[in-house]
């Protein structure tokens, strides 16, 4: 086996998602709060984020494009508290853009970005991702070859389509490609079902570890080095 593309999975993957979430809703909050000082003084960030988990349920569109989700239910909100259509699109419009720039600041687990380095030196690298997180205006975006998101394509993972974009992309058979993803339902089971080979990040301690897991990017080129030459091809080990 000749190993050729390497997909990723980004939040929990490569970067704890959980506090990028957590500073970019903070300065989502804050600007609204500017903007709207007497409609925010007696709502809080749970209200906001207790009204968009219920507007979730309403639309099937939402489950593969959490920007639209997001826009649309602060819309919505926004809508409920009488502001004008004007004013509703234009703070809607503004807030969202304040946040997926937050959402960009990310900080890398230990180590990631180093083993990328070298990942992208002997392979082809695609993120994949359900997430509106875009690899592409990050430092580390240099290293990917392409980036493929659920909203862009309109389906989300676990469905097989965003690992067969990739593999098309890379003009790859599934058994040439390795996926590195967090979660054993969204990652690991699908790439699996087609035939590519898994690594599971267990950094956050979110799910039990198995054998297929790591707890740092350290041990990324080994357990790679492991899987291509038990396959017989790409001898040459990885160095960290």
């Amino acid at each position: 086996m000749t190993l050729k593309l390497i997909t990723l999975d980004l939040d929990d993957t490569l970067w704890p998602v959980d506090a990028t979430l957590k500073a970019a809703e903070g300065v989502f909050y804050r600007f609204l709060s500017e903007q709207e000082p007497a409609l925010f003084e007696n709502i809080s960030p749970e209200d906001l984020r207790n009204h968009r988990l219920k507007v979730f349920e309403k639309d099937p569109r939402f489950k593969h494009n959490v920007s639209l989700w997001r826009r649309e239910s602060l819309k919505q909100f926004l809508t409920s508290h009488k502001l004008s259509a004007k004013r509703v699109d234009e703070l809607a419009a503004q807030a969202f853009a304040v946040f997926l720039e937050a959402r960009q600041q990310v900080s890398l687990f230990e180590g990631a970005e180093t083993v990328l380095a070298e990942l992208a030196s002997r392979y082809s690298l695609i993120a994949l991702t359900n997430g509106n997180a875009d690899i592409r205006k990050m430092a580390v975006g240099r290293f990917f070859n392409a980036a493929i998101r659920a909203e862009d394509i309109g389906v989300s993972k676990p469905a097989p389509d965003m690992f067969k974009r990739a593999l098309a992309i890379a003009n790859c058979r599934p058994q040439e490609c390795l996926h590195i993803g967090d979660d054993p339902h969204y990652d690991i089971a699908p790439a699996q079902a087609l035939g590519m080979h898994a690594l599971r990040a267990a950094i956050t301690g979110k799910f039990p570890v198995d054998e297929n897991c790591f707890s740092h990017w350290q041990q990324v080129p080994r357990l790679i080095t492991a899987i291509v030459s038990k396959e017989g091809g790409n001898k040459s080990a990885l160095r960290y």
